[in-house]
């Protein structure tokens, strides 16, 4: 599982994304990137079902009933750690990981 989620992490950093959004399609998920052009499709990989439960469990979420949740976890990249929060909804079949560290170091002066 490490190597599909750093191939879609290493795609996320390049591409300044904020999220990734994991959505269930006819019992497949589909993998989109979420940056400022908007949302970008991933093309799907064998390994992207097991993931999805994998970044859950990562999570501490329950993946035994479908309420709304969220969780994080810690994970490290490139000589780097990067602090993930994975959310679920209700009624929904989109969950989001937030990609952390996107947009690089921002002071308050600069804000």
């Amino acid at each position: 599982m490490d190597e599909r989620f750093e191939q879609l992490l290493s795609i996320a950093l390049k591409t300044k994304s904020s999220d990734i959004h994991f959505t269930i399609v006819d019992g497949e998920i589909e993998i989109a990137l979420k940056s400022i052009n908007g949302l970008k499709k991933v093309a799907r990989d064998s390994r992207d079902f097991k993931l999805f439960n994998y970044l859950q469990y990562q999570s501490f979420l329950d993946v035994s009933n479908n309420k709304a949740q969220s969780g994080s976890f810690e994970y490290f990249y490139k000589g780097k750690y990067y602090d993930f929060r994975f959310s679920k909804g209700v009624f929904t079949i989109q969950n989001n990981l937030i990609v952390p560290d996107y947009h690089g170091f921002v002071t308050m002066d600069f804000l």
